[in-house]
């Protein structure tokens, strides 16, 4: 099942998605994680497909994935909250997508979340 909620300057989708998500952009941040393990996140610099746990794109970055149908958390940021300004000093110096492992990965573990999400546990999540 599928989850899309939300939440002051955020949403969250917990889902899957059987098929691979072509290239677009969006004018938010966006963080995508795996929640089973690695799935294929394409490069743009040399085009290739590479396995990755997550990644955070900077707002009009052009990036494509494919989770190859496995669980994914992926979480939208307005640029212009106090969170979305904290990551773009924090990560996006060079505005650059960010395709490696972060120490906030493992908080945000769909089996986490999933009984907030069901409980409609907005605070706790």
């Amino acid at each position: 099942m599928n989850f899309l909620f939300f939440y002051q300057d955020l949403y969250f989708f917990l889902g899957q998605n059987d098929r691979a998500v072509t290239a677009h952009q969006h004018p938010m941040i966006q963080l995508v994680l795996g929640q089973e393990g690695p799935f294929l996140w394409k490069n743009p610099a040399s085009g290739n497909w590479e396995e990755k746990k997550g990644f955070i794109v900077p707002p009009n970055h052009r990036h494509e994935c494919d989770a190859c149908g496995q669980l994914t958390l992926t979480i939208g940021v307005d640029t212009e909250s106090q969170f979305g300004e904290h990551i773009l000093q924090q990560y996006f110096q060079k505005a650059e997508i960010l395709a490696q492992e972060h120490t906030f990965y493992e908080p945000l573990h769909g089996a986490r979340l999933i009984p907030l999400i069901e409980r409609q546990d907005w605070t706790a999540i």
